[in-house]
């Protein structure tokens, strides 16, 4: 009985692990690492909170970094999509490497967990037609559905804590206020008015709530961070100077912390959710590099930039 038990709460613990893991976390220490990538060369910069600096060449000009979990040992992988041939290029953690077509020159890259397992799956999202393709890392049937229309922003989290990723977009053309459309892995759709025309979507587990999205907005005019159920605002940036970059958890706490990115001189300015930590600045890259998060390639990708208002 005793050993049914441990092992039952061994399960759980990878269970809850797969949940709360942190995003760009390469080496397996629950921490968010900055990381730079520099298309030109293919190169990615990580400056690893446990293993100190990587520099791996994976990639090229025309290929979308794609960092994740895609062989589940809570350690991500270095990987980049290549639009013009569909193929994702994996560099395994645990060593070896994947190669995997799934999309097209004119599809966007949302990879994520959408079934729970604690794999990223790879998944593309068409934005002439709002349609989101996904590949599931288990033995399911790949997932073809339409969610939203022509020029909204897919945010794909896990909005209900259940473990598993939902289909969302934000779409900022629903005068007067903008309006994130969730379709919940638990079955009901939700419809939120949050944000406005200067608005950034910035979803990210603000709330430490075991790995549950919380809504959150950037206004770039005035650099403010809005979150759902917190405080009030954060300011937190420079109006037309930094960008975005949202969920990190840089300290391992559990909460995500804010970070104002500069792409002309590749400074990060973190704000820390844990008010005990000073904030940091620190340079990690340079103009012709990017930050590897999710969010931030999406924003790229549909048009948001610091000199979008």
């Amino acid at each position: 009985m005793r050993m049914r038990r441990n092992a039952l709460l061994l399960l759980l613990v990878m269970a809850l692990s797969s949940v709360w893991a942190a995003q760009c976390d390469f080496d397996g220490d629950e921490k968010t690492d900055i990381t730079a990538y520099h298309g030109a060369t293919g190169t990615w910069y990580i400056r690893g909170t446990l293993q100190g600096l990587q520099v791996v060449q994976w990639g090229w000009s025309a290929a979308i970094p794609v960092p994740g979990d895609y062989d589940g040992d809570q350690t991500d992988d270095v990987a980049v999509f290549h639009p013009a041939s569909g193929n994702w290029y994996i560099r395994y953690s645990g060593g070896g490497v994947g190669l995997i077509n799934w999309g097209w020159k004119d599809v966007w890259p949302v990879q994520a967990d959408y079934d729970g397992d604690g794999i990223t799956d790879i998944a593309v999202f068409y934005p002439l037609q709002a349609m989101w393709f996904i590949r599931y890392s288990g033995q399911r049937e790949p997932c073809v559905c339409t969610w939203g229309w022509a020029d909204v922003l897919p945010t794909p989290w896990d909005y209900d804590h259940d473990g598993m990723t939902d289909i969302a977009f934000y779409n900022r053309a629903e005068m007067p206020f903008d309006h994130w459309h969730i379709r919940l892995s638990s079955g009901p759709t939700n419809i939120i008015s949050w944000g406005s025309i200067s608005s950034i979507p910035v979803p990210a587990n603000y709330l430490g709530d075991e790995g549950i999205a919380t809504l959150g907005i950037y206004r770039s005019l005035s650099s403010e961070w809005i979150v759902t159920g917190s405080p009030p605002a954060t300011v937190w940036g420079t109006y037309r100077v930094t960008e975005p970059v949202s969920g990190g958890d840089y300290d391992g706490d559990g909460y995500d912390d804010k970070v104002a990115y500069n792409p002309e001189t590749g400074e990060w300015a973190i704000r820390y959710a844990n008010p005990q930590m000073e904030d940091e600045f620190l340079h990690w890259g340079w103009s012709e590099s990017t930050p590897v998060h999710l969010n931030y390639i999406l924003l790229k990708l549909g048009g948001y930039s610091k000199d979008l208002f």
